[in-house]
C-alpha cells in the first residue's frame, strides 16, 4: 500500500469537495 498516494488521494478529495461546497453556498 502506498501511503503517500492514499494521502493525496484523500488531501484530492478533501479539496474537491470543498470547492464544491463553497461553489454551492455562493449560489
Amino acid at each position: 500500500v502506498n501511503y503517500c498516494y492514499i494521502l493525496r488521494q484523500f488531501d484530492y478529495d478533501q479539496g474537491k469537495t470543498g470547492i464544491q461546497f463553497n461553489f454551492s453556498a455562493s449560489t
